[in-house]
């Protein structure tokens, strides 16, 4: 049974245990949808001079994904840069978020005119060219 969420006090999961990866196999084999906020496999940080990693939500993606192919192949998603929801949830709304700024009167906002600037191959730059706009690392 789920433990309670030491922050909120909802009933839920706080981590990513066997417990936790064995319930989420099952969802996705009964029909459940696979939502991740970003494909990163790891997100480097620094410490003491070192760089480390920490595991990213790609790789938990891509382990449940191979967990439950072929059932949840196609209920897989991601929504972050670079992920095959990305262009619909983040760059054409940053897009349409631009276009509500400009003054009234303003020419229309010319996507060719748009770019990204990341400093990421796989995610950011990735993300650009999915969505057919310029980027900049």
């Amino acid at each position: 049974d789920a433990a309670g969420d030491p922050v909120t006090g909802r009933k839920g999961y706080t981590g990513w245990d066997f417990e936790v990866l064995v319930r989420a196999q099952w969802l996705l084999q009964n029909g459940g949808r696979l939502v991740t906020s970003a494909p990163d496999a790891r997100n480097p940080f620094f410490e003491n001079g070192l760089v480390l990693s920490k595991l990213g939500p790609g790789s938990l993606h891509a382990l449940l994904l191979a967990a439950t192919y072929p059932e949840s192949a196609d209920r897989a998603i991601v929504i972050g840069k670079g992920g095959s929801g990305g262009t619909h949830y983040m760059i054409d709304r940053g897009i349409a978020m631009l276009r509500d700024q400009l003054p009234p009167g303003s020419p229309p906002l010319d996507r060719r005119r748009v770019a990204l600037v990341g400093d990421t191959l796989d995610t950011d730059i990735k993300a650009a060219n999915l969505a057919g706009i310029d980027s900049v690392l």
